[in-house]
């Protein structure tokens, strides 16, 4: 565990102001600062669910859909689905798969790619899709931290 978890695990941090400690000063924010932001969050402890999994492949969408992207993808989907089987269902004890455990390392060759309204637009729409089904949750932490990144690079294009 390193210091930012061991901060994360100490108090409440929102994705905004996480996102303004992993984006760099005066350049747009990236795809990967988006996700990362997510991982340093308070949000990042929440389980994955299916809204979260279409989430990420929008944004695996948005970076190309290399293979880094496709298995990002692949890795949260499996994560959904074991989450949404009860604890006592899982097949060898099975923990709980939170966002911060699919997105901590994740690599996407389009990571770099800044974030623009639209891209935060497709995966609030992904997320939205997915939102309501059994198990599905509402994608809201991944879909929040791609949406503040976008704003914040708005705002940074109009300074």
């Amino acid at each position: 565990m390193n210091h930012g978890e061991d901060l994360v695990r100490a108090r409440v941090v929102p994705i905004g102001e996480a996102l303004q400690a992993v984006a760099q000063p005066n350049k747009a924010v990236t795809i990967g600062e988006a996700l990362q932001a997510v991982v340093r969050s308070s949000a990042g402890e929440k389980p994955v669910d299916f809204a979260d999994a279409a989430a990420i492949q929008a944004i695996v969408e948005t970076c190309g859909n290399d293979e880094q992207g496709k298995d990002l993808a692949a890795a949260a989907l499996r994560a959904a689905e074991r989450n949404v089987k009860p604890a006592d269902e899982r097949s060898g004890g099975e923990a709980t798969v939170r966002l911060r455990d699919v997105l901590g390392e994740a690599k996407l060759s389009g990571g770099d790619k800044a974030v623009t309204r639209e891209d935060a637009e497709n995966v609030a729409a992904a997320a939205r899709t997915s939102a309501g089904k059994r198990g599905a949750g509402t994608g809201k932490a991944v879909v929040e931290a791609v949406t503040a990144a976008a704003d914040m690079n708005e705002r940074r294009a109009m300074a």
